[in-house]
């Protein structure tokens, strides 16, 4: 029983990997007592692998062409797929230039694993998995098998899937150009305002549970009289609502004090406020033993 699976030249990195993927296949059937032979040939400007396999039972046949079809489905994930989500943005998105399209496959590839479409559910494993399958059934009905054919003309759900991932991606790019749009407004702010006050310590214990202290360690009555936690304790937006604070009092120097530098707010005052605003190395207040980089 023979299988021959052809590639068009013209891309090394596609045809090398081809070949690497076809290459696992002769010890996958020696374990299943069937002897494999690859076989390639070159005509006029494709590649042509035959799969030369030596049935000692009818019954083998089905699990080689299991075998030929994850192979090749693994193939495709890896060699395939980054063009196709690059045909895909520059398809319904021509507005962005090479820079963009980089950014903008990032946030695609960050989203396979929780897409809710039934190819991205699942890890890489998994989709390959379902790629599997519909080449097994095309295999049985046909034994050539064009792999840049099949990709562009076969796959439709599979392109689909990949077209739902960049429209989902594309909107995450949007939503984070306007944040950092609006963090460099809040930077140049920053850089054009004058201090108010030299030192503030900002005590961050949490999710909503933020301090002002004084240089003296005591809270900081702020223009209403109130004190920041006080006003937390009534606010939505607490994210807001910091920023806004150290915005309007407009401090020389932020020592922050946080066990918890992984969340948002604290990347984001790190953005905004930059070489204003330093860390607090361990000290009684806030119980942090050792140095937090922001």
């Amino acid at each position: 029983m023979d299988f021959t699976i052809s590639i068009p030249q013209a891309n090394a990195y596609q045809t090398t990997g081809l070949f690497h993927h076809l290459m696992q296949l002769p010890p996958r059937m020696e374990k299943l007592d069937v002897l494999c032979e690859i076989q390639e040939n070159s005509i006029s400007d494709r590649y042509f692998y035959t799969i030369q396999c030596k049935l000692k039972r009818r019954s083998q046949e089905r699990e080689i062409r299991r075998a030929i079809s994850e192979e090749i489905a693994r193939y495709i994930c890896t060699y395939f797929e980054e063009n196709l989500i690059e045909d895909a943005i520059q398809k319904h998105y021509p507005q962005y230039y090479d820079r963009e399209i980089e950014q903008i496959k990032v946030h695609t590839n960050r989203l396979f694993q929780k897409n809710t479409h039934t190819y991205f559910r699942t890890p890489y494993s998994k989709r390959s998995d379902r790629l599997g399958k519909p080449i097994f059934h095309f295999l049985r009905e046909s034994k050539l098998l064009a792999i840049d054919g099949y990709v562009h003309f076969r796959l439709e759900h599979y392109r689909k899937a990949l077209a739902k991932c960049v429209h989902d991606a594309v909107d995450q790019f949007l939503l984070d150009q306007e944040y950092q749009d609006f963090i460099s407004l809040l930077k140049y702010f920053v850089s054009v305002q004058g201090s108010k006050i030299d030192l503030v310590h900002l005590m961050h214990r949490g999710v909503k549970q933020f301090e002002l202290l004084d240089e003296q360690r005591k809270p900081l009555q702020l223009n209403d009289g109130g004190t920041l936690q006080e006003i937390v304790e009534h606010s939505f937006s607490h994210e807001d609502l910091i920023v806004s604070t150290l915005l309007t009092i407009a401090p020389e120097k932020i020592i922050l004090h946080t066990k918890f530098p992984e969340e948002n707010i604290i990347h984001t005052l790190s953005q905004i406020f930059e070489s204003r605003i330093v860390k607090c190395n361990g000290c009684s207040s806030c119980g942090t033993v050792e140095t937090l980089d922001l």
